[in-house]
């Protein structure tokens, strides 16, 4: 999860310090594409670690890393760059978040958890569902768990508010 995170990092960084010299639309949005495909490897790189800490910290904080997580991305974050935007140029707004994006490489070399060994995986089943027995594949799995209630609203609520945040 360290280095992952490290180097999905540093790429943000990159881009972030470069986009203010961008000016072709097309341009701006293959930066943007860049920089949104780094974000997944660090949210799953938080989140291992996240996970790998929860038997020390219990599961009764689980909500609390989504909760700071989500309100990081969703409010802090937007509203740090209004503010940069509002008081300095978008000049110094984008350096101040490539800065940032840098900062959070380094550091998190520092508090992200040595790499630990993994579990071995075992060997996969090669053999076919057989007539008459239930499918198995990934689509049938989904059905089955949006079939949970719980999951289906967590599953919907998520899918609104990526929604919602995608046209601001």
């Amino acid at each position: 999860a360290k280095a992952v995170y490290a180097l999905a990092s540093l790429g943000p960084f990159l881009l972030y310090a470069l986009m203010p010299w961008v000016s072709a639309w097309w341009a701006l949005a293959m930066v943007r594409l860049a920089i949104g495909t780094c974000i997944p490897f660090r949210t799953v790189s938080m989140t291992s670690a996240f996970i790998g800490q929860l038997s020390r910290i219990g599961h009764n904080k689980a909500g609390w890393y989504r909760a700071f997580f989500s309100g990081g991305m969703a409010v802090a974050g937007p509203a740090l760059a209004t503010a940069l935007t509002g008081h300095f140029s978008f000049l110094t707004a984008y350096l101040v978040i490539a800065a940032s994006f840098a900062f959070m490489s380094v550091f998190s070399l520092s508090f992200f958890p040595e790499r630990e060994k993994a579990a071995p995986i075992a060997e996969p089943s090669h053999d076919r569902p057989v007539a008459g027995t239930p499918n198995t594949g990934a689509v049938s799995q989904l059905t089955g768990l949006l079939k949970n209630p719980v999951v289906a609203e967590s599953c919907a609520i998520e899918f609104l508010s990526g929604a919602t945040g995608a046209l601001y």
